[in-house]
């Protein structure tokens, strides 16, 4: 008897090991996130861009696919001029200005382009390449149909739920380590601080 005791013991306290470990390492990840949703720069300014004036070569095509419920959506650009697939995405399909793109944008088309300057050395002239390159800004004439400043405002918005994750992270830390019975699970803790943090950002970001 006192062997299976001694053995129940022995396995609960693994058990309660292995959970501590647990919540120390979501702790550690969320806070690390968080710091890097909230630390890293992703704006983009015209010096970190290359303007390209191009002619298009097929009408533009938009494309969407889906990936664990999530649609991602693009519009895919072919020029005349280069072999390489180019691409809106992201946050720049969403500050393009579609209706304008739709109604102006057609096949043979002389259009510019701005991309990124690390990406010139990809463009290929000469044989097809499977590199697609992405387009952060495009204009006709003098009217620009991606707004750049946009774009980068939406970034910086949806960085803003890097609190949520960070906070998150800290909670759990301190309830790892809080010694004291509360009348509030783990679960419970991680759910609200989440779920308040979230409605905060989008109330007030």
């Amino acid at each position: 008897m006192s062997r299976k005791r001694k053995s129940n013991k022995q396995k609960k306290a693994f058990e309660q090991r292995l959970i501590k470990y647990s919540r120390l390492l979501w702790a550690i990840l969320g806070i690390g996130f968080g710091l890097f949703f909230l630390i890293k720069d992703t704006d983009l300014n015209e010096f970190d861009l290359t303007c390209l004036d191009l002619t298009l070569s097929e009408t533009p095509i938009y494309d969407s696919y889906t990936i664990k419920g999530t649609t991602y959506k693009k519009v895919i650009l072919k020029f005349i001029e280069y072999n390489n697939d180019f691409k809106i995405s992201s946050f720049a399909y969403k500050a393009l200005d579609h209706p304008k793109f739709k109604n102006e944008i057609h096949k043979g088309d002389r259009i510019w382009i701005k991309v990124l300057n690390d990406e010139i050395n990809d463009l290929n002239r000469e044989t097809y390449s499977d590199k697609s390159i992405e387009v952060y800004e495009l204009g006709k004439n003098s009217n620009s149909l991606i707004n750049l400043k946009m774009r980068n405002q939406l970034i910086e918005k949806d960085n803003k739920y890097g609190y949520v994750i960070l906070i998150v992270g800290l909670v759990s830390l301190f309830s790892t380590y809080y010694k004291k019975k509360t009348k509030i699970s783990y679960n419970t803790a991680m759910w609200v601080t989440g779920l308040l943090a979230f409605f905060l950002i989008v109330l007030f970001g």
